[in-house]
């Protein structure tokens, strides 16, 4: 029943961006401005798949941040397993792009969201390894980043 929810909402929103200009609604930006509106609100449902648009129309930095948006979608929603996989590809394309601060980030997430699912084995390597990357960032407060979490 979900999925059939998110398929019609996606269409709305294709229909709509269709209607809007002729195909090219709005920036990435503004997408993501709507989705952010709607993540708000708890309606996430709603949001992901306009973030899930905005990330076709991204440059490299706006699909970094729209992941990110994409990955607290799916873990408000319950979608565990769907939030750990794009955290996987997320963790890629950052270390691809030589941006340590979300690699980290990202990595200390999917840690902390294995050992939670109950395999410490596997979460605390991450976190660790987070760790070691926030420490080599620019930012001088990067190792403290880690500690809000």
């Amino acid at each position: 029943m979900k999925q059939a929810i998110h398929l019609i909402l996606l269409c709305a929103v294709l229909t709509l961006t269709g209607c809007a200009g002729g195909g090219n609604f709005e920036k990435w930006q503004d997408l993501r401005e709507q989705a952010n509106d709607l993540y708000n609100q708890q309606r996430f449902d709603e949001a992901l798949p306009i973030y899930e648009q905005a990330l076709g129309k991204a440059d490299t930095d706006g699909r970094l941040k729209l992941r990110q948006d994409i990955i607290d979608c799916h873990l408000a929603v319950g979608h565990d397993h769907e939030a750990r996989q794009m955290m996987l590809a997320l963790m890629q394309d950052a270390a691809s792009q030589g941006n340590r601060y979300v690699e980290a980030e990202t990595k200390f997430a999917l840690g902390e969201q294995l050992c939670q699912a109950g395999d410490k084995t596997a979460g605390y390597p991450y976190m660790h390894e987070a760790v070691g990357l926030m420490s080599q960032c620019k930012d001088s407060d990067a190792p403290y980043t880690l500690t809000f979490y």
